[in-house]
């Protein structure tokens, strides 16, 4: 009866596999809530359900033993897992609650941070775990019978189980949670459980007579001690090496594939594979053998040998990746196929040799024709308590101090340690000792001498962010390029690998985990960040600030007299990598007003009991796993909750490279909590200026603001330096926003639609659309400017508005805050203003029939008749430019502009009188500084008055300014 149960038996096991690894990653994003870095909740998830499995198959191994069906305890096992992971989400939200906050200004280091979140992660996924843990013991003895020793029964079940986690975890890493959300996810992983668990129970009962009937199986003695103790010492071993390479693999491959929840997903399914793999080839050969120390030694040294084989071959991994996904792998669904093919080339090979050490171990422990319980809980404990010790060592101790290369040096000198320790066990044979010891004696020195110690320096590039076709044609063009750089600063951190780089003319670049941070680009946008919410905020005093990165914001908010900035960054090596960027106020760690804070930032919105009048949120990208928690609706409520009745908050998103769906589900979410927001377009993103109140943009408040220095030198170095600068960035208000997002499914923590979707939008879509979607939906500023003046006033801020984006090119944004605004395009200077963007569009027509309607409006309208005639003259009609230019003139005899195009027309018509009027334009710096074209025009007068001596002058004036012109060459 057990043989013909096996099949149904082994079919159930793989859904149990993949509904325990579904459940696993769910319990990865909910612990990256807790920590908000992926490496710490990794390595936190990784402990509690380990630590749990340990418990489980020590404690339900012996119980396993002592059942008179091993069956029916596994279909209960499955049931209680399944029931209490329901539990897991409230035991985790109380046990947030009573976590310590990172205090500004603390010093306990991170082990005060992580070591509680670690404890309460571990108390809220006890349960479930503990119980999975007893599965394979129980189902193991139940199959127990004469035939193959344990060894093989174990590698099967194993095998089949892990086989089902690459199944659970492709499941809900690519499908799942996208479609259904944690939540949901997580409560079908465990109905299919508790289905499990009741099938099982149905089995047992058929199974219950016949078992009772049949003759007890063969027994023999216990193994040997000392062969019990190496077997429990590899399987501790394997595991601590095996959990230690999982998580620094996983900081490895993050610097090439990205960091987000694909990626993830990806490296542990190729994880898991090699696992099962290993396990599914040495099950029957492990049943049968006499000498499993041997074969064990055997497995450990190659696990050696290939773990530094992979360290040495991933340098090259950066170009392989770039290379395949150009000339390959170009749709998110072959994007996905090749982080998959990545890990795996990376963890197979070392996975499967890892898969193969259970069985064996258990073989090792366990008396050949006899599987006990208490024998399979033993060595599984033993495994997964290595996994623990190794996984937390790994994460806290190796990576911050030895790196990731050194951390996997050491385990590779660790497992060609156990196949020297193995090959020296009592009763192997002399081959042994003179094939193995020697061969683990010699890969221990290599890997010493050969390995780096250290990781390349290219594996910062951040290659899956990049895209240089056209520079990167070959290995050695990628190599050049990447070599231009240079790595000012590198430090391995519990958060990710922060690097400060800087390229010839292209300045300095702050990265972690090669995802660029901060650099020149992003300069305007950060002063911006810190700028606009403090000089519209009513009274900003204690000001908070998510994300430190390179200090440019926390500087400009600095720039204001506050009584304190609150800066909370959760990678301890940013606040030293930011002293490599200037900052045009001193450095902002020195000012006794900052509070810095390690720590995460959402936990921080989440549970400080203080409040602030500002803050301002400038996390990474929404689709970086860890800081995608930042960007969603559940985090706003959390930071609602901290901010003043009356204080805005300020957020930073991507509108490049996410699609349009992305983009409307990231600014729903913030207009859902903020209903009173402003959005305004930066060179790196939007920035939203939100509150729960409705308020007005204060022209007269922001000019009164920016007459401190100290502001005002800031902005000056940005670019913004003036109040119409800054506000001409907004492209939609309160009103225009909520229409916008009206049909948008909000970002949410249990549905994050941009951190699912928005790592396929980079090569699907380069985002220009979402800036022209917000301009579609813009209805210019007037009715939310707040100015001295009434109406006019209004009218007069938002046409000085609209001709600082003209001074600025954005040309498009002025067009439509002087359109859309109500009554605003009827007024002279806006039509002024109109007719020149539409002879910047190259619409001369249209232009002339702006200008012309203007001019019967207003007919003695300087800049109306100067532009009427400078149009004119463009479009070769110098005769009808004449009359406009004229009269210009006379409106403004002391204008060189009109002096200088009236020249310009009258050379056109032929006429003496231009000399005189070019070479009273040339004298003025200043229009030769904006038309250094005059001295050209000039040269042209005289040679056609026949004064030669004075056009050679002229030329040459104008040749000294433009060596590189025709008449210069």
């Amino acid at each position: 009866m057990t043989r013909s149960l096996a099949g149904p038996i082994g079919a159930i096991f793989f859904l149990s596999g993949g509904s325990a690894l579904v459940l696993e990653v769910v319990w990865l994003r909910w612990c990256l809530l807790l920590f908000g870095a992926t490496t710490p909740a990794v390595a936190c998830v990784l402990v509690a359900t380990m630590g749990g499995l340990a418990l489980g198959g020590l404690v339900f191994g012996r119980i396993a033993d002592r059942s008179r069906s091993p069956l029916r305890l596994y279909g209960w096992l499955e049931i209680g897992a399944g029931v209490s992971s329901l539990a897991v989400p409230s035991l985790l939200a109380a046990g947030t609650s009573l976590l310590p906050l990172a205090e500004p200004g603390s010093n306990l280091g991170p082990i005060f941070y992580l070591l509680p979140r670690f404890i309460a992660g571990g108390v809220a996924l006890l349960a479930p775990t503990v119980l999975l843990g007893g599965t394979l013991p129980a189902v193991s003895r139940f199959l127990s019978s004469p035939g193959p020793g344990p060894g093989s029964a174990v590698g099967r079940l194993y095998g089949l189980n892990t086989a089902g986690g690459i199944l659970g975890t492709l499941g809900a890493g690519f499908f799942l949670v996208e479609r259904l959300g944690f939540l949901s996810t997580a409560r079908l992983a465990g109905a299919v459980s508790i289905g499990i668990g009741l099938f099982a129970l149905f089995l047992a009962r058929a199974a219950s007579a016949a078992r009772a009937a049949a003759p007890a199986p063969a027994t023999g003695g216990d193994a040997p001690n000392w062969s019990r103790r190496m077997g429990l010492a590899v399987a501790f071993s394997s595991g601590a090496v095996g959990m230690a390479c999982e998580v620094t693999w996983t900081r490895l491959l993050v610097h090439v594939i990205g960091p987000t929840v694909q990626s993830f997903s990806a490296m542990l399914a190729a994880y898991l594979a090699g696992v099962a793999l290993g396990s599914g080839l040495v099950a029957r050969r492990a049943g049968r053998t006499r000498r499993p120390l041997f074969l064990l030694a055997i497995c450990q040294g190659v696990l050696g040998i290939a773990i530094a084989a992979g360290v040495l071959y991933f340098e090259e991994t950066p170009y392989l990746y770039y290379r395949l996904h150009q000339d390959y792998f170009r749709t998110p669904a072959a994007l996905l196929t090749l982080e998959v093919v990545l890990s795996a080339a990376t963890m197979l090979l070392p996975c499967t040799f890892l898969g193969a050490t259970f069985p064996l171990a258990v073989r090792a422990i366990s008396p050949l024709r006899q599987s006990r319980g208490r024998d399979i809980g033993a060595a599984w404990f033993a495994n997964t308590l290595g996994a623990i010790a190794g996984s937390l060592l790994a994460a806290l101790v190796a990576i911050p101090h030895l790196g990731t290369y050194g951390t996997l040096r050491l385990a590779a000198a660790t497992g060609l340690f156990a196949a020297f320790a193995l090959s020296l066990s009592p009763g192997e044979p002399r081959l042994a000792r003179l094939a193995i010891a020697p061969f683990a004696v010699l890969g221990i020195v290599l890997v010493s001498w050969l390995v780096p110690s250290s990781a390349p320096a290219i594996l910062s590039a951040g290659v899956y962010r990049s895209s240089h076709p056209e520079s990167w044609t070959d290995r050695e063009a990628f190599i050049e390029w990447h070599s231009r750089r240079t790595l000012l600063y590198e430090r391995e951190g519990l958060a990710g690998t922060v690097t400060v780089e800087s390229w010839p003319d292209d300045g300095t670049y702050l990265k972690v985990d090669g995802n660029g941070q901060s650099g020149p680009w992003d300069r305007s946008t950060e002063v911006f960040l810190g700028q606009a919410p403090l000089l519209l905020a009513e009274e900003p005093r204690d000001v908070l600030v998510v994300g430190y990165g390179s200090g440019t914001t926390v500087g400009s908010v600095l720039t204001h007299p506050v009584r304190s900035v609150t800066a909370v960054e959760i990678e301890e090596h940013v606040w030293e990598a930011s002293g490599f960027f200037p900052h045009s106020q001193g450095d902002p760690l020195l000012d006794k007003r900052l509070r810095p804070v390690t720590g995460d930032g959402r936990d921080y919105l989440r549970r400080s009991p203080d409040r602030f009048d500002v803050i301002i949120s400038q996390p990474s990208h929404p689709w970086v796993s860890g800081a995608s928690s930042l960007f969603t609706l559940d985090c706003y409520r959390e930071a609602k909750d901290r901010l003043d009745p009356r204080g805005l908050f300020c957020q930073w998103i991507q509108s490049d490279a996410i699609s349009g769906q992305v983009f409307r589900a990231l600014l729903a979410a913030f207009q859902q909590v903020f209903p009173a927001t402003y959005v305004f377009h930066c060179r790196s993103g939007v920035v939203l200026l939100g509150s729960a109140r409705p308020f007005r943009l204060d022209i007269d408040r922001v000019t009164a603001r920016l007459a401190r220095r100290e502001v005002r030198a800031d902005l000056l170095a940005a670019g913004m330096a003036s109040a119409e600068r800054l506000m001409g960035r907004c492209v939609l208000g309160p009103l225009e926003l909520a229409a916008f997002c009206a049909d948008a499914q909000a970002n949410t923590d249990d549905r994050p639609i941009a951190e699912f979707r928005a790592p396929f939008d980079r090569i699907t879509s380069d985002g220009s659309g979402n800036v022209s979607a917000i301009l579609d939906a813009s209805n210019g500023l007037l009715v939310y400017l707040d100015v001295k003046g009434g109406g006019e006033g209004r009218q007069a801020a938002a046409i000085r508005i609209a001709e600082e984006n003209l001074r600025r090119g954005a040309w498009r944004l002025a067009r439509v805050q002087l359109e859309r605004a109500p009554g605003l395009s009827r007024v002279p200077r806006a039509q002024y203003l109109l007719g020149w963007i539409e002879w910047k569009k190259g619409s001369r027509d249209a232009a002339l029939s702006i200008f012309e309607r203007a001019a019967v409006a207003s007919p003695e309208d300087f800049l109306l008749r100067l532009s009427l005639g400078r149009l004119r003259l463009d479009m070769d009609d110098p005769r009808g430019a004449r009359e406009h230019l004229d009269r210009a003139l006379a409106l403004a005899p002391e204008s060189s502009r009109a002096r200088f195009f009236l020249g310009s027309c009258l050379l056109a018509l032929g006429l003496p009188e231009a000399a005189v009027l070019l070479a009273e334009a040339a004298r003025s710096e200043e229009l030769v500084r904006e038309h250094p074209e005059v001295n050209l025009r000039l040269a042209e007068a005289y040679e056609a008055a026949g004064r030669w001596e004075e056009a050679c002058r002229s030329r040459r004036t104008y040749e000294a300014a433009h060596p590189k012109s025709a008449f210069g060459k």
